[in-house]
């Protein structure tokens, strides 16, 4: 099992990302999911997920 967080700052996209991934990745296991980077950077000091997905957009 791969532990991993979402970080995004809309959670449409999180809930997408995280829908996407039960159906296509079972083996992810999403623990956390983060709309802000600061929140997120507080849990990865403490419990180190395997994988971390960040939503980019890119203008």
């Amino acid at each position: 099992m791969i532990n991993a967080i979402i970080i995004d700052d809309e959670n449409s996209a999180i809930i997408t990302l995280k829908n996407d991934l039960l159906t296509y990745c079972p083996e992810v296991n999403v623990t956390q999911c983060f709309t802000r980077a600061t929140d997120a950077l507080e849990y990865v000091k403490t419990n180190k997920p395997d994988m971390i997905f960040r939503i980019l957009i890119c203008r």
